[in-house]
């Protein structure tokens, strides 16, 4: 009985022990419960911040892809000239080389530069943020595109008021820059480049071919200034200007512009163009030009298509004579379509800005000779 005694009292202490590390396993299961769904709530709130951390990573994404985008998209010089397809369309250089010489021979005079009716003063519109690479850019991009103030404004972040003074100040600029180039083409340049063409065709003496071209302006409020500015050719009031090319294509002279009624021959003699070629040479034009007698005073061959002198056609010979000058008079017209494609020159020009219209008609005309290499 005794031995049975103690080993239910052994049995009941080994219970005990037993009950005892049942509940410390209970509360240490119930601790892990706790434990894991405070995990578990741990792991849910990494997981959210992960997916936030994503959106928020893809939204910088996106703003970094259209950051690059604005870059690349900027107007200003450095953008445009890393892309010569954009370069071409906006400023009409085709390539980065030739405006950076056009850009060379302005350097040395661009920075003392007085721009229009710039004052000391506080107003945050005076204080021009664009450098002068890029205000080069803007002008070039209105002359290119004929652009008014507001489209130029909002392209390059300044006001209209900013544009406005770049604008003038720069037409001033490079009018009166470009005039200083000497474009008129010697004799002797004139042979060493001239097209084989011009040598096929026996014009090997021809120095220059000139022809006249309107550019459309608005009606004047001066009844006298609408009688002598409407063309009968283009049934408008416009301004008709004359350009020489050399027989490469290259500007060698531009007129100052006159009101389009004035003839062909009466502009060639208000201008004093023909004094410009060397006795013994020639010079080809189209029949409007009737100025045989000045071009023999000067000792100048004139090659000009034949005229009917009443007859019915033409005979056989002059009707070959007639085809063979068309077919290299043709460069002159060739060179106005490249001058006129700075559009500025195909809009009407209003009133508003007539005083600018020779300086806009000269620039455009002369920037021929830098955007482009020359024709032939």
């Amino acid at each position: 009985v005794n031995r049975l005694k103690d080993s239910v009292t052994q049995l009941e202490e080994k219970l005990e022990e037993a009950n005892a590390t049942i509940a410390a396993l209970r509360q240490q299961l119930e601790d892990s419960k706790k434990s894991n769904g405070e995990t578990m709530k741990f792991c849910n709130t990494l997981q959210q911040k992960n997916r936030c951390l994503k959106l928020q990573l893809s939204c910088t994404y996106n703003e970094l892809k259209e950051a690059r985008n604005r870059k690349e998209n900027e107007f200003n010089y450095d953008a445009l000239v890393k892309d010569e397809k954009r370069l071409k369309y906006y400023t009409g250089f085709k390539t980065q080389m030739l405006l950076e010489t056009f850009w060379s021979l302005l350097e040395e005079d661009v920075n003392s530069l007085q721009f229009w009716k710039m004052k000391e003063t506080t107003n945050q519109d005076r204080k021009f943020v664009l450098d002068m690479k890029t205000r080069l850019i803007l002008v070039l991009m209105r002359l290119r595109l004929g652009l008014d103030g507001e489209d130029l404004a909002y392209r390059f972040g300044v006001s209209t008021s900013t544009v406005s003074r770049i604008w003038i100040t720069w037409l001033d600029f490079l009018n009166n820059k470009l005039r200083q180039v000497p474009i008129w083409m010697p004799s002797q340049l004139c042979d060493k480049y001239r097209p084989q063409v011009f040598l096929a065709k026996g014009y090997d003496t021809v120095d220059g071919i000139m022809d006249c071209t309107e550019i459309f302006i608005e009606t004047p409020s001066s009844f006298r200034v609408q009688s002598e500015t409407f063309s009968n050719y283009k049934k408008h009031n416009t301004a008709k200007g004359l350009i020489v090319c050399s027989p490469n294509g290259f500007v060698v002279f531009v007129s100052d512009l006159a009101p389009g009624r004035l003839s062909d021959k009466a502009l060639t003699n208000s201008c004093n163009v023909l004094d410009k070629f060397s006795p013994g040479r020639s010079i080809m034009a189209d029949r409007g030009f009737t100025i045989q007698d000045e071009c023999k005073a000067r000792s100048l061959h004139l090659n000009i298509p034949p005229f009917m002198d009443g007859r019915p056609q033409l005979s056989e010979k002059d009707e070959e004579e007639t085809r063979r000058i068309a077919s290299v008079r043709i460069h002159v017209e060739r060179v106005i379509r490249r001058v006129k494609t700075f559009k500025i020159l195909s809009h009407v020009f209003p009133n508003s800005m007539a005083d600018q219209l020779n300086k806009i008609w000269h620039i455009c005309a002369r920037l021929t000779n830098f955007v482009d290499t020359p024709l032939l």
